[in-house]
């Protein structure tokens, strides 16, 4: 059974038990990297994936809401954390249970059975999905209230702050059955740790055993940040063209900030559409500057582009590489050229981005596409910015219509008519390539540090399709229409 609909059989069946409605996450993807464009033929689903659940060859409603909720327990402490007599300077991968897990600056100096956090430098997320958290049970060697909390639908969440009930130095954090993901952060001073119990529920028997750690590795882990090869940045999603009547993939956002845009509207309506509604949410006039003093874009950077492996060492990621870096050696990318009338969006963080002062140099104002014909974002070894530069032009598209910004299906074109491609790479990268941690959160941080609007193509990479994939025989093919 496709994971998809596994997923929402499980959350149909919480919204039975709680009222409560959420959406399904992505599942597994066989997709190459190695190709620019996808072939629409060989990238459906597969029929049927692991699952205990039984469930015959359809998709009815029925058989869906039938799924059995099954609940796990997952206790991180000191004994399942080898390698504590030193702080990770680095983010640091590790599995509980067979799920995988990131963490950083967790030690033990105090001789005792307590993972010792360091001050705002210690955090643990789940970068696997744990089905639907129902609760986490936070128990400290004494009371420690500068620490947080936070929920989300991707890994790595930093914005849903969740409220403890807390009885002496015990802190229970419930979820809502709303969120697969956590983060823990320790805000202030040092925090001792004796255990950490993550309660969720997930449909079917479990894979592993839930009251007993797998055998666990803690080896250094590449950060976002870090370079990358082609094969090793395809997306971890699946697609499926049959029911949907395009390459579907399961959306990244589950909130209500589209719920105004009819599943129905396609092309330039659906275009237009979406312009309305980020317009009508976009950060107030004066909030960004291209290059202002008090609001210029270098001012936001340190917030939505900030290395996640050193938050609190001031430097920013390149564009194209991930190189962290200070301000000083960098400036201001313009993902759609300022020739090709990329100033209509120039004071739009979704749109420019920091890039090291080299690698601006080396792009010049050329389309995105696979090189030769124009210019690749992956030029610096870092693959996944091809699916990222793709998403951000399909917002510039939207953004900057009726400035009359549009995409074509061409390596290159008149810099007066103000157009970017090769739309049909553009399209096949962003299927390719998911959605990467980086890109959540300077979704997140525009809108809760900024009150900016979102970028709907790092939200439902589908837009794509349902917009330009009717464009030529190649969208088309690509989009599987």
């Amino acid at each position: 059974m496709r994971k998809h609909l596994l997923f929402l059989g499980i959350l149909l069946s919480i919204s039975a038990l709680t009222g409560c409605n959420q959406d399904s996450s992505s599942s597994p993807s066989s997709f190459s990297s190695e190709s620019s464009v996808i072939d629409s033929n060989s990238s459906t689903d597969s029929s049927s994936e692991s699952s205990s659940v039984s469930e015959g060859s359809g998709s009815s409603s029925s058989s869906e809401s039938s799924v059995t909720l099954v609940e796990h327990s997952i206790t991180i402490n000191k004994s399942k954390i080898p390698g504590l007599g030193a702080y990770p300077t680095t983010e640091t991968s590790i599995s509980f249970d067979g799920y995988a897990f990131k963490y950083i600056y967790a030690g033990n100096f105090d001789g005792g059975d307590n993972i010792q956090a360091k001050s705002a430098l210690f955090y643990l997320y789940n970068s696997d999905q744990l089905g639907i958290i129902t609760s986490i049970v936070l128990t400290l060697r004494e009371t420690h209230a500068s620490h947080s909390m936070f929920g989300g639908t991707s890994a790595n969440p930093t914005t849903n702050a969740i409220t403890p009930s807390v009885n002496g130095s015990v802190y229970t954090y419930g979820f809502g059955n709303t969120y697969s993901y956590f983060r823990l952060f320790n805000d202030l001073g040092v925090m001792y740790i004796t255990s950490i119990v993550i309660n969720f529920v997930t449909g079917g028997t479990p894979s592993s055993s839930s009251s007993s750690s797998s055998s666990s590795s803690s080896s250094s882990s590449s950060s976002s940040s870090s370079q990358s090869s082609s094969s090793s940045e395809s997306s971890s999603t699946s697609y499926n063209s049959g029911e949907y009547g395009y390459n579907h993939v399961d959306p990244n956002y589950s909130g209500t900030y589209y719920s105004s845009i009819s599943d129905a509207l396609r092309g330039s309506t659906l275009l237009v559409t979406l312009d309305d509604l980020l317009d009508s949410d976009s950060a107030p006039s004066g909030t960004f500057s291209y290059n202002g003093s008090s609001n210029g874009l270098q001012t936001v950077f340190p917030y939505t582009d900030a290395d996640p492996a050193n938050p609190t060492s001031g430097k920013i990621l390149s564009f194209y590489s991930g190189t962290p870096s200070v301000w000083s050696s960098m400036n201001r990318e313009h993902t759609w050229p300022d020739s090709r009338g990329g100033f209509y969006v120039e004071d739009d963080p979704h749109v420019i981005r920091p890039t090291l002062t080299s690698e601006n140099s080396a792009r010049g104002n050329d389309f995105y596409n696979a090189a030769p014909t124009s210019w690749d974002p992956a030029s610096f070894n870092n693959a996944k910015y091809r699916g990222i530069a793709a998403r951000i032009i399909f917002y510039a598209a939207v953004k900057g219509q009726e400035n009359g910004l549009n995409l074509v299906d061409l390596t290159n074109d008149s810099t007066g008519n103000k157009s970017m491609g090769k739309l049909s790479t553009l399209l096949a990268w962003n299927l390719q390539y998911g959605i990467d941690a980086t890109e959540v959160l300077r979704n997140d941080t525009l809108v809760s540090r900024y009150g900016h609007n979102r970028n709907p193509f790092i939200d439902d990479r589908n837009y794509a399709c349902k917009i330009w994939g009717n464009t030529n025989a190649s969208t088309q093919s690509i989009c599987g229409m």
